[in-house]
């Protein structure tokens, strides 16, 4: 319903080997590496809290973040590898410039956090053939 970031990192290029700490987790920057306006950013995410058997704390992580360049433009995600671990999550994960824009520097980092609403929708059936 609604995309919000809970992290912003202004200037990701002069942040490698930072961590920053989020609500239920950590997110520490392992590595960041930038050539021709792509990025490749090598992160560690660990709970506070670490729940080995449960690991739905890490389900999407990698699709709430968003790179935006000098221009503000959001940047493509591709080539993304994860591994998990008991209470960690490993993500390393690329951003190139969106086909047809203008190549620029990476320059922002946002982890969203996505706000959900329940509803209640009225449902019937009708006109249901019977055997």
């Amino acid at each position: 319903l609604e995309e919000r970031p809970v992290l912003t990192i202004d200037n990701i290029l002069a942040l490698p080997q930072k961590k920053f700490a989020c609500q239920d987790f950590d997110l520490e920057i392992l590595s960041v590496a930038e050539k021709n306006g792509s990025l490749t950013l090598e992160m560690m995410f660990r709970q506070h809290v670490p729940t080995p058997n449960e690991n739905s704390w890490s389900a999407g992580l990698e699709e709430r973040l968003v790179v935006l360049d000098e221009n503000g433009v959001r940047m493509r995600p591709v080539n993304i590898r994860s591994c998990e671990y008991a209470g960690a999550k490993s993500i390393t994960q690329c951003f190139n410039t969106p086909v047809g824009k203008k190549v620029s520097k990476p320059s922002k980092l946002l982890f969203n956090e996505w706000i959900t609403e329940t509803r209640e929708i009225e449902f019937t059936w009708k006109n249901i053939p019977l055997p």
